[in-house]
């Protein structure tokens, strides 16, 4: 069995995928994950595509959030494929400044625990990340009530942690390694090197490529960061998360009334007082948000509403060059 070779062309650059990935490692479950750099993401392509799961970043450190996390976020509660979130962290501020920072933007699970974004040293020792990165995981497990997985690399791991935690420790979170090929384009084969003193069995994730192409139409970029399960196939994958994972509660779908509802898509969607271009800007919406439409005018191009904010009943025109996602629910 071979994979055919496949190209994509993306605002004039063209994205090659090699032919001769192995077999196996490949046949491993997909997942990916996405960000901001993404921008919109067509999570039913993907879906349609063979992908199981994905994480989608919440934001940095303590002060910075994804734009596109909220967008992401709801837009997946609408189809029957895993979904976390990952902040990546900043080991030399605070613990929990950190953490309130990301339970603000994602307040509970939904059955995949919640993932450290462990790759940068903020100028901290290898001492001072250990101690971190250990604080930050029993907080977690005592808000959650299940260890995170970390994301990271394994001689990060053999630099940083592995120095400083007992077995135990070590085999306590689960792990998410990445690991590439040379070009970064083909996926790695797996399985990834394992970290000293980290068990196999706690290693749930690999990312094999960070520049491989997306399939068609799925994302802005093009490309994606292509990631396998590593515990299994599809359905051995799903058998482990339900025995492991699931007595986590997970967050239900939005529950919406009788209503149609949009879900920008992009930032700064422009707010009118009229369904007019010519008509006084009050304000922008940013991507992620969710708001009530009151009515519909111009051919289905405006779009009114109230804000939240001020109670200001204003349109906005969702065929001006900015996409949105319109969703009637009951």
């Amino acid at each position: 069995m071979t994979v055919k070779s496949l190209s994509l062309v993306d605002k004039g650059l063209r994205f090659v995928l090699a032919p001769f990935e192995d077999p196996v490692g490949t046949a491993r479950p997909a997942w990916c994950d996405v960000s901001s750099y993404q921008g919109k993401v067509n999570f039913d392509v993907l879906h349609a595509n063979g992908f199981y799961g994905v994480a989608c970043r919440c934001g940095i450190s303590w002060g910075y959030d994804d734009s596109w996390f909220t967008a992401n976020w709801a837009l997946l509660a609408m189809l029957d494929m895993y979904r976390t979130g990952y902040l990546v962290v900043y080991p030399a501020e605070d613990v929990v400044r950190q953490l309130d920072h990301w339970y603000a933007l994602m307040p509970e699970l939904d059955t995949i625990p919640r993932v450290i974004d462990l790759e940068l040293s903020n100028n901290a020792t290898p001492r001072h990340i250990a101690d971190f990165t250990w604080d930050m995981v029993e907080k977690i497990i005592e808000r959650d009530g299940i260890a995170p997985i970390i994301y990271t690399r394994y001689l990060l791991v053999n630099q940083w942690l592995a120095p400083y935690w007992t077995s135990e420790q070590l085999n306590t979170p689960w792990w998410w390694l990445a690991q590439y090929l040379y070009d970064r384009v083909r996926e790695h084969p797996g399985p990834p090197t394992l970290p000293t003193g980290v068990k196999r069995e706690q290693v749930v994730l690999h990312q094999t490529a960070d520049k491989k192409p997306a399939p068609p139409a799925a994302t802005y970029s093009g490309t994606l960061d292509w990631d396998r399960w590593e515990i299994g196939n599809a359905q051995d994958m799903d058998g482990w998360i339900q025995t492991n994972w699931a007595k986590t509660t997970p967050v239900p779908p939005p529950v919406y009334d009788d209503w149609l509802y949009m879900v920008c898509l992009q930032e700064g969607l422009r707010e009118h007082l009229e369904p007019d271009k010519n008509s006084v800007v009050v304000g922008t919406l940013h991507a992620g948000a969710i708001v009530k439409v009151a009515d519909v005018g111009g051919s289905s191009s405006w779009v009114k509403y109230r804000r939240e904010v001020d109670g200001l009943e204003v349109w906005a025109n969702v065929v001006d060059g900015y996409d949105v996602n319109m969703q009637r629910k009951t």
